[in-house]
């Protein structure tokens, strides 16, 4: 593909998506005349740009769609359903003829036919009505001839889509190529602080110190070129929502809020399955049917709400639904069936709930070709972990469930505390940190049960010598980390703090896919490497051992 075909795909597929967003719009106010332009203004420009790069079959299928809202401008046509639903399916077949040659090839000839047949159609229609004083709408899906409108819709084609970044005309090759190379940056920065703190001449101390301010300036700024907004991504799960629901005769309301808020273009890219079969989910498994929700005296129309907000360095997505929730009894006893728990163990409501997402695990009667596609609640747990994220799910029965996603803002460069442990040296997040303390300073009130006081307040503790190497090498502990873990505060046991530290990411590779407690490794100044801890899930498995062991 040559870089203007390239550069017209872009922005032709950015229409598209901003043509897609206005339908939804215009769905729900149909008599919005502002809407109505810009829908038209986006088709016209579509036709525009395709005939200038003499994509023939693009702009004759255009210039017809375009002249339906020719019509709704002028007042001869109304907005109905069968118009939408046309406009609709004709931008997913768009979506197809952009992603491949731009031709009518034989998989495409019978719906480019049928659906250019119906836009004929309604605009014939309209004409032969143009005299009369009330402008013609569309309620069924029959014309008044008798003439059916055959409304053809490819199942797959809105999920398939690569959606478009408004404003950036940079291939993603080259962002790819920038954030290595800031990367490198960081990892040559990190040397030269090492050489300027063995050889400290003011000048070059001085310059090292410019040189870090300009380099984390730079770092930044690539940051925010490659960090895109939620809502990206939003458009076409309101598509699949609104089809679904159709689909399964169901009444929901699909909410985003929050969708300003950005994150890393590849932690997003990793989202789109594991989003979509969570939003799936909640339409097939938690939504009931109007009437039902009626009869337990909820409004017939479900609601389903997308939010994404930050907080500290991460960024959490939330779905929630008011559906009929999770039956804690039946998860029970589907967990002591399956063996993952024993009849007498005493286990909460919230602990019973995360089983949904151990292997196979499932308390649907049946499994709908609607949310059974492949992708269980295991597949989505593991591949929000390939971006470095986690999920969790709360539920109520009769009231509805929440799954709550935590992710990085991004996956290359973090800030973290640079520690010794056992004479390694390791990288704690800086965003998972509260506070240090040295030993001396506390009191470890209970040396067996772990816990220590700190400004009269007990806090557990984990010793980092027993926890990463199995056994404790001495009493060289002399700092502790106070790390978050959920809404606890847990100290970590470390030899010796080091000092704030620019980590760049680099994956260890599937010989180390078991070591869960470990996020990535970094190159430190002098050559070494350094293991990057996932604090969370060295917490978890020192909880965990606790446990078995108790």
């Amino acid at each position: 593909m040559n870089p203007f075909e390239a550069k017209y795909t872009s922005e032709a597929l950015e229409l598209l998506a901003e043509l897609e967003k206005g339908m939804l719009l215009l769905e729900t106010h149909p008599d919005d005349a502002s809407l109505i332009q810009q829908v038209f203004r986006n088709l016209h420009t579509l036709k525009g740009n395709s005939a200038m790069m003499g994509f023939r079959t693009i702009t004759d299928f255009t210039h017809h769609l375009e002249a339906i809202y020719e019509l709704v401008r002028a007042g001869k046509l109304k907005v109905s359903a069968v118009i939408i639903n046309i406009t609709l399916a004709s931008l997913d077949h768009l979506s197809g003829l952009l992603n491949g040659d731009k031709q009518i090839g034989d998989n495409n000839r019978h719906i480019h036919d049928i659906l250019t047949n119906d836009i004929v159609t309604i605009i014939s229609y309209s004409n032969e009505e143009s005299r009369e004083s009330e402008p013609v709408a569309f309620e069924g899906q029959t014309v008044n001839k008798g003439e059916p409108l055959t409304i053809v819709t490819d199942d797959t084609a809105i999920y398939k889509r690569k959606t478009a970044i408004p404003g950036i005309r940079v291939p993603v090759e080259r962002l790819d190529t920038m954030m290595s190379l800031v990367t490198e940056l960081i990892t040559l920065q990190a040397k030269l602080n090492v050489l300027t703190s063995e050889h400290p001449q003011p000048d070059l101390v001085a310059a090292a110190e410019s040189l870090e301010k300009i380099s984390t300036r730079i770092r930044d700024n690539a940051f925010s070129m490659c960090m895109v907004p939620v809502e990206n991504m939003v458009t076409p799960f309101h598509r699949m929502v609104r089809d679904l629901a159709a689909e399964l005769h169901k009444e929901i309301d699909f909410v985003t809020e929050g969708t300003e808020t950005e994150l890393d273009k590849n932690i997003m890219e990793g989202l789109q399955d594991p989003l979509m079969h969570l939003l799936r989910n909640s339409i097939d498994h938690g939504i009931e049917e109007p009437e039902l929700r009626q009869q337990k005296g909820k409004p017939r129309h479900g609601r389903i709400v997308l939010k994404a907000y930050c907080a500290g360095a991460y960024v959490y997505l939330e779905i929630q639904d008011d559906g009929k929730g999770m039956n804690i009894e039946k998860i029970r006893k589907t967990a002591v069936r399956n063996g993952l728990i024993a009849e007498s163990d005493v286990i909460s409501d919230k602990e019973l709930q995360q089983l949904v997402f151990v292997p196979g695990f499932s308390t649907a009667d049946q499994i709908t070709e609607t949310s059974g596609r492949g992708v269980g609640m295991d597949v989505v747990k593991r591949r929000i972990a390939d971006i470095k994220g986690q999920v969790s799910i709360y539920s109520t029965e009769h009231e509805g469930t929440t799954v709550i996603i935590q992710l990085p803002i991004t996956l290359s460069i973090i800030d973290g505390l640079l520690v010794k442990v056992n004479g390694a040296d390791y990288v704690i997040p800086l965003s998972a940190v509260d506070i240090c303390h040295e030993v001396s300073s506390v009191q470890l009130m209970n040396g067996f049960a772990q816990v220590m006081v700190i400004d009269e307040q007990a806090i557990p503790f984990i010793n980092l010598q027993q926890e990463l190497e199995g056994f404790d090498a001495g009493p060289q502990s002399h700092e502790i980390v106070i790390v978050h873990y959920g809404e606890k505060k847990i100290g970590l046991l470390v030899d010796l703090i080091a000092g704030k530290f620019q980590a760049v990411l680099k994956p260890l590779g599937r010989y180390f896919n078991h070591l869960d407690i470990v996020s990535g490794a970094t190159i430190l100044g002098d050559g070494n490497i350094a293991l990057v801890l996932d604090t969370n899930k060295v917490i978890a498995q020192s909880l965990n051992k606790k446990s078995k062991a108790i």
